[in-house]
């Protein structure tokens, strides 16, 4: 009997920072169930030399449990894979690890960032869609060598994704999603760049096979002869019995399958997400011309996804509202919820250096009054202070929105779907629709693993445009003018602007 080659159970994985998710969806029906969704967190473990790190085998143990768990609720057709960007691993061909991961808030390359003169840091916009930060592999090998390292020959560099494959099946791949974000990676050409490995002193055996993320990779454990790219490693047997015919899919970045998940693949549907960090992201059918400072990623083989991140979204809040309290993220949205933030109360809420060197606050993180002088939090109440943050990483985040997607796009997107914890409650998104006069809608499932869905196939992809579909319109905040002026005045003094300076140093408390 032929197997049905339409996929109608699929698995979903997402290797997030700070957790790793899976999902089993039946999309057999006119709307897709959620049979079962597992999770388990990871620890980020830093350093005092700007370090931040995670345990490779913690890593790998958390995903193959967390798919275990979604692969034994019941029968599955495809199984696709998201993973966070910018990871970089360095392990032996047998899948053994030879370092901890480094992650995308990993700032000890930021000297071969300010390295770079403003028309080399253009060039490798240009050539590499990414943004200049020293969050990219490119620039940590650059380090490197620059303290001369050298990579060995039977070494390979890893993302989490590439690393879960090797242990999980035995092959050696990347998507081309995750190859772009290492700054690795031709745009124009499609391929690992010569130009690049040369210069961070590496070859092309140090790196996986590029597939496209719609890749079939075949069922999990299949070597030469069989289904698969072939294996290089012994594969996890009780994880591909549990997989067994299924066909994996190569799937895309976590920061690509959120925007599919919550806005969808329309050109002209932005997203802006507002978690542990913010981005604004647009799906686009062709890579854009503009010099604007944003990203530019394959998101599939006929769609680029562009846009802007920064590391100040909630973690800026987190870690400048503790002493407030104990979920200030939270509190600042409750509040927001029921009364605005102070009309002559303003903050630069830049706790952390920004992703792209390129961009900085004009002032230091900080409470400034309506003359735009220094201003003591603590003559305010915490709800006053906890609005007032509140609010900034909402004006942040627009301004990424600006940056990032309506300058490449050259023109306003048509709608913005929301995604995150804190964009998603109630304050803040009616925050966000009083800026942006164009429809906001809210999901309060949408995300990575939804967006996975879109390539398991015309099954999934149906699936997912249903989900869409349910998509709630936000209504905006009552005082929308009065906010709107604010955020004008906020912009000429706080936003990020294009600078070769670094970032200001914080003057907020965070202790």
């Amino acid at each position: 009997m032929q197997r049905n080659t339409v996929p109608m159970r699929i698995v979903s994985l997402d290797c997030g920072t700070s957790g790793v998710r899976a999902a089993h969806f039946d999309c057999s029906g006119d709307k897709i169930k959620k049979t079962c969704e597992a999770q388990r967190p990871l620890r980020i473990l830093r350093g005092p030399d700007g370090r931040v790190e995670q345990d490779p085998e913690e890593f790998y143990q958390a995903a193959r449990s967390t798919l275990l768990a979604a692969l034994r609720a019941g029968p599955c057709d495809r199984i696709v894979v998201g993973a966070q960007m910018h990871g970089l691993l360095r392990a032996g061909r047998d899948g053994r690890a030879r370092s901890n991961f480094s992650l995308w808030s990993d700032s000890r390359a930021m000297a071969a960032c300010r390295a770079m003169s403003a028309a080399e840091q253009r060039e490798f916009r240009a050539r590499s869609g990414c943004l200049v930060s020293p969050g990219l592999p490119y620039f940590r090998l650059l380090e490197a060598r620059r303290a001369g390292v050298s990579e060995r020959a039977d070494e390979l560099l890893l993302s989490h994704k590439s690393y879960f494959f090797l242990r999980a099946c035995g092959w050696l791949c990347e998507d081309r999603a995750l190859a772009a974000a290492s700054g690795l990676y031709s745009l124009r050409d499609g391929e690992w760049d010569a130009g690049a490995l040369a210069a961070a002193g590496i070859a092309r055996t140090n790196l996986p096979t590029l597939v496209d993320c719609e890749a079939e990779l075949g069922a999990a454990g299949r070597g030469p002869g069989g289904a698969g790219p072939g294996l290089i490693s012994s594969p996890d047997r009780e994880l591909c019995d549990a997989a067994g015919d299924a066909v994996w899919i190569a799937g895309g970045a976590d920061g690509g399958l959120a925007h599919l998940g919550t806005a969808g693949p329309a050109p002209g549907a932005a997203s802006l997400s507002i978690g542990t960090s913010s981005a604004a992201r647009l799906a686009l059918p062709a890579a854009p011309r503009s010099a604007a400072p944003h990203f530019c990623y394959p998101l599939s083989r006929e769609l680029f996804l562009i846009g802007l991140a920064s590391n100040n979204g909630g973690e800026a809040l987190l870690a400048a509202g503790a002493r407030l309290h104990a979920d200030p993220a939270g509190a600042a949205a409750e509040r927001l919820a029921v009364a605005p933030a102070r009309r002559d109360l303003f903050v630069a809420p830049y706790v952390f250096a920004e992703r792209d060197v390129g961009l900085s606050a004009p002032t230091p993180a900080g409470f400034y009054d309506g003359a735009g002088a220094p201003f003591d939090p603590g003559r305010l109440d915490a709800g006053e202070a906890l609005a007032a943050l509140g609010e900034s990483l909402v004006f942040a985040a627009w301004r990424l929105m600006e940056l990032g997607v309506s300058a490449a796009f050259e023109r306003t997107p048509e709608s913005i779907a929301l995604s995150g914890s804190f964009a998603l409650a109630r304050g803040p998104a009616s925050l966000v629709a009083a800026l942006a006069e164009i429809p906001v809608f809210a999901r309060r499932t949408g995300g990575p693993l939804e967006g996975a869905l879109y390539f398991a196939g015309a099954a999934g992809r149906r699936a997912l445009a249903a989900e869409l579909a349910a998509n709630e319109v936000v209504a905006p905040a009552e005082d929308a003018l009065a906010l709107r002026e604010k955020y004008a005045q906020w912009k000429a003094r706080y936003a990020l602007r294009e600078s070769q300076r670094p970032p200001s140093g914080s003057s907020i408390d965070s202790d």
